[in-house]
């Protein structure tokens, strides 16, 4: 994202609760823990369906570049 000099927004969207993430064509959300201690946890959405959940934020842009 930053080499290509595109904006961070476009690929990743952050949340502090569920909400309607239907609209999102590729996006990577990241919901933090309740806790500072809990990891944040990412899930994958391509065309308004979530693909994968439940993966740490690294994991979560490899297997995305993977289901490209």
């Amino acid at each position: 994202m930053v080499y290509l000099r595109e904006k961070e927004e476009d690929l990743f969207k952050e949340q502090l609760a569920a909400g309607d993430t239907i609209n999102e064509v590729m996006k990577i959300v990241i919901s933090r823990g309740a806790t500072m201690s809990d990891p944040p946890s990412a899930r994958i959405f391509i065309e308004g369906t979530e693909v994968l959940q439940d993966l740490d934020v690294p994991r979560a842009c490899a297997l995305l570049m993977w289901l490209i």
